[in-house]
């Protein structure tokens, strides 16, 4: 019993890493795309689908918000970022200063703030 049970968490596992690596393959090809010169009406429809699948790889629990936690995790998992910058970024981003990035603020950071270095920080470029 426990055996299966050992199964099941590695086949769920790897399903995870294989879905996370297809949406990192994703969000760097809408990066390329969005830097390739389109009008500003077509940059903001692939930077919010872009927005929407980085939220969604970095809010785990799925509760629509991103806590600094759940930033922290994935930042040194995905990017290799050190803790202290984290918390700037993640102060940074929470406009609301409510302890969570919500998809909006997160919209928002893509759409107002230097997009380049976002993108490094999110480990897209």
């Amino acid at each position: 019993m426990q055996r299966v049970a050992t199964q099941r968490k590695k086949a769920a596992k790897a399903d995870q890493n294989k879905r996370r690596e297809n949406n990192r393959m994703a969000m760097k090809q809408y990066a390329v795309t969005m830097s390739s010169g389109k009008d500003n009406e077509t940059d903001d429809v692939y930077r919010n689908i872009l927005v929407d699948m980085v939220f969604d790889m970095i809010d785990t629990n799925n509760d629509g918000g991103i806590t600094n936690d759940e930033l922290v995790d994935y930042l040194k998992q995905e990017v290799g970022v050190d803790n202290s910058s984290i918390r700037y970024l993640f102060t940074a981003l929470d406009t609301n200063a409510d302890g969570h990035v919500s998809r909006e603020e997160l919209q928002f950071a893509f759409a107002n703030y230097e997009t380049p270095a976002l993108y490094r920080a999110f480990g897209l470029g």
